[in-house]
């Protein structure tokens, strides 16, 4: 979404929106309840990019109890929660702390019975990364991480000049893999969840090259054949249709033309 745009999940029965601005020219960052609101505070070392707090994506915790906001201006995630009486939302400390000049986007917590149960895996925009946390609880209760690993967000070299700079994280239909939308290069990376005695790897299998320009967003579809992603090109105002085999590989099926998408979600129909 454009800067400014809020981002909402819902926990407890409410809906959270993470806010880049609170109003405009006003340089609080917040997120916000239905009634109410819980600034943050912070900066980061990357100076044009981390000048203050930037609430950018907002997800409830698996058991949810909590929201997680990912901050990239200050490197870090957040933690905030319902308050008792309903009326709105309040800090609950930090999740964890990311390595300086981290740039945490989004992120996504791995699926039950899966190789990456226990863990959550975040997208770096400013440092082309993406980052393993091992997932616990701390000692008021509530879920915390600590940063284990990370790896290239992918293997593709962005145009020179321009960098790479990823963008949305999400996993596979089955809980398997992880995709990674990567600005520049302008690929969704595809890698295995593997699990072994340290915990889990990112094994890369390959980067899926894109027609379209800057993929801001996608979403995962849950198909007969396989997956298929829908990918929001922002700077080529198209959004493209890509199936991804079991070998890593990926063939296109379709594409469209549409005005600057920044953001993919599924519409689901139900029957009965």
């Amino acid at each position: 979404m454009p800067r400014g745009r809020p981002r909402g999940r819902g926990v407890g029965g409410e809906l959270l929106v993470g806010h880049v601005h609170d109003g405009p020219g006003r340089r609080r960052r917040c997120v916000r309840g239905r009634a109410g609101g819980a600034p943050g505070e912070g900066t980061g070392p990357v100076t044009d990019r981390q000048e203050g707090p930037h609430a950018h994506f907002v997800a409830p915790t698996p058991d949810g109890s909590a929201a997680w906001v990912v901050d990239l201006g200050a490197d870090r995630v957040r933690r905030y929660r319902v308050t008792a009486d309903g009326a709105g939302v309040e800090p609950a400390g930090t999740a964890v702390a990311l390595p300086p000049g981290t740039g945490p986007r989004h992120l996504v917590f791995g699926a039950p019975g899966t190789p990456g149960e226990g863990f959550a895996f975040v997208v770096g925009e400013l440092d082309d990364r993406v980052h393993v946390l091992a997932l616990r609880t701390d000692d008021d209760g509530l879920l915390a991480a600590d940063a284990v690993t990370s790896v290239p967000a992918c293997v593709t070299p962005g145009p020179e000049g321009v960098g790479a700079f990823p963008s949305h994280v999400a996993l596979s239909s089955d809980g398997t893999r992880l995709y990674v939308a990567v600005r520049g290069p302008d690929v969704v990376a595809v890698f295995d969840l593997v699990r072994d005695d340290a915990g889990v790897r990112l094994v890369h299998r390959s980067d899926a090259a894109l027609e379209g320009v800057w993929p801001r967003h996608f979403a995962v579809l849950d198909t007969a054949a396989g997956d298929v992603l829908v990918v929001a090109g922002q700077n080529s105002s198209t959004l493209e249709a890509l199936r991804v085999r079991s070998d890593g590989g990926s063939d296109p099926l379709a594409s469209l033309s549409l005005p600057s998408p920044a953001c993919v979600v599924e519409r689901r129909i139900l029957e009965g």
